[in-house]
């Protein structure tokens, strides 16, 4: 028996022409973050989406992550993750790792290496 998958609903992210390139949720499923091309993080709280109403489930835009320009010569985020805490971890082509408060909309540590990070992941009670 084949499980067929059904389109249901779909989310945008208004007034941010870039794609989005990363997408991770928080081990506790009530939280989504995206990254766009253009750098700028979204949230979308999955604990109250009603996939049946048209309105109101909308992403958030969160902050604008400041990584560095890297050897493309503009900010990219390679990688990030989140947590059951509001944090999000990122890596960056500047080959630093920031970790971020979405709730406060805050950065909370850089750390920089001498290589770029590729992956990166959170322990899920942070």
């Amino acid at each position: 028996d084949r499980e067929i998958l059904r389109f249901l609903k779909e989310f945008k992210v208004e007034n941010d022409h870039g794609n989005i390139t990363g997408m991770s949720v928080s081990p506790s499923e009530d939280m989504l973050v995206c990254i766009t091309s253009n750098n700028q993080m979204y949230t979308l709280s999955l604990s109250n989406v009603d996939i049946l109403r048209h309105d109101g489930n909308e992403f958030e835009h969160t902050l604008t992550p400041s990584h560095r320009p890297g050897h493309s010569k503009s900010p990219c985020i390679t990688c990030m993750d989140t947590c059951m805490k509001p944090i999000i971890v990122t890596g960056g082509l500047d080959k630093s790792i920031r970790i971020w408060n979405y709730r406060k909309r805050t950065l909370e540590l850089t750390e920089d290496f001498d290589q770029e990070a590729i992956s990166i992941s959170l322990k899920p009670c942070g």
